[in-house]
């Protein structure tokens, strides 16, 4: 009974049973001798020890977000090559690289690429006490070792699709609706990275002003097009992209659970969850209801989605802090708008030129003020001090003694 319930849930995903061995085991992949992994990984490293000495010499620290579309599409071409050039890999291939070429232009028409050009939060981060140790430790093990690492997990589903396995299941419709989800989401970043140029290049002069954006300039941000929706659309599209590509791990066999927790343990594809993030019966990632050890297991090649999620959410809201420092109105932005999921109906934040500009003077005025009030209170203070005994003997008459 549970062979056939198994079978109906696995034919949701587009993956037909035909009997139980069909569920992969390590033999079916031989991780130990897997060439393609290896040969990526020692790409990732040399990534890696790149932009620490690089960072070293210039004493700039974007040398990973240069590399940042880049170094996925040598991953997916390491892993199409030795997947000997299957069907699904070559489609992963093309859509990575397409993403990557879009992605490298947006990134270089602000100058990423110029000499000496570095991300202002960095500087931002480094005016905080951190010491040059930490700094230098920081910067290895998160700018440098983290965020490439990340950029390798993220391709993952590229090597699930090279392995024997997966390559026995043919194209199906799971990886039309993959290769759909993907070229929506990157559409989607496309049309939020323009539209935040193209306001950027007005609101600095470079371009010609819109009369519609009017209120923007006044505020300093653009809250308008897609960003009426979503105050980071592009941040949100940005992870959709690779939780889309995480569809071709299903379309190739990934959603076939193991039915104990014995098959869970002796794949190597299968991770562990700790006891706390377990839950029975409802897992956001791979569970089906009727299996036992679903709820216990995440499959490998979602965790670069999953990291790139939390990645995403810190440093967005670090963004956002120095944001709302420099606009006094973004906070209000901050109530009315989503940070990432787009709103379906965009909510009313709009205001006109002349309220927006109240409002600006009104909270340069207050933090004005409550600077002058800091500043002059010891002087005030020392003015009454010594004018004290001055001002009560002006004051006083002079008294006759009785005779």
């Amino acid at each position: 009974e549970s062979h056939v319930l198994l079978r109906r849930k696995s034919f949701m995903f587009g993956i037909r049973w035909k009997q139980k061995s069909s569920f992969p085991t390590n033999a079916d992949f031989s991780l130990a001798e897997n060439e393609a992994i290896l040969a990526a990984s020692k790409l990732c490293l040399i990534f890696i020890v790149y932009s620490f000495l690089a960072s070293l010499k210039t004493k700039t620290y974007s040398h990973v977000d240069r590399l940042w579309s880049l170094t996925p599409i040598f991953y997916s071409f390491v892993f199409t090559y030795y997947g000997k050039f299957n069907s699904r890999n070559v489609l992963m291939s093309a859509l990575i690289f397409i993403w990557g070429v879009r992605l490298t232009r947006n990134f270089a028409r602000k100058g990423g690429y110029n000499r000496g050009e570095e991300d202002y939060r960095w500087a931002v981060l480094r005016e905080k006490k951190i010491s040059k140790f930490g700094w230098l430790l920081f910067n290895f093990s998160f700018i440098c070792f983290y965020q490439h690492a990340l950029l390798f997990l993220i391709t993952a589903p590229c090597a699930w699709a090279a392995t024997p396995y997966a390559q026995k299941i043919p194209l199906n419709e799971y990886d039309l609706y993959a290769t759909l989800l993907f070229l929506f989401f990157f559409n989607l970043e496309r049309v939020a990275d323009n539209q935040q140029w193209r306001f950027q290049q007005a609101k600095y002069g470079k371009a010609k002003r819109e009369a519609k954006y009017e209120t923007d300039y006044q505020n300093g941000f653009l809250s308008k097009g897609l960003f009426a929706r979503s105050r980071h659309p592009n941040f949100f599209s940005e992870q959709m992209i690779w939780w889309s590509l995480c569809v071709f791990v299903l379309a190739s066999g990934g959603s076939a659970l193991p039915q104990s927790c014995s098959e869970a343990k002796e794949n190597w594809y299968w991770l562990r969850l700790p006891k706390t993030l377990r839950c029975c019966g409802s897992c956001f990632f791979v569970s089906i209801p009727g299996l036992k050890c679903g709820c216990e297991a995440l499959h490998a090649c979602y965790v670069g989605a999953v990291l790139l999620s939390l990645l995403f959410q810190g440093s967005t809201a670090f963004t956002e802090q120095i944001t709302a420092g420099k606009y006094p109105t973004y906070k209000e932005y901050q109530k009315k708008v989503n940070r990432l999921f787009p709103a379906l109906r965009p909510p009313s934040f709009f205001l006109s030129a002349e309220n927006a500009a109240t409002r600006i003077q009104h909270a340069w005025k207050k933090k004005k003020k409550s600077n002058a009030a800091t500043t002059s209170t010891p002087g005030k203070f020392k003015k009454a001090f010594l004018s004290f005994g001055r001002k009560s003997s002006s004051n006083n008459t002079p008294v006759k003694k009785s005779e």
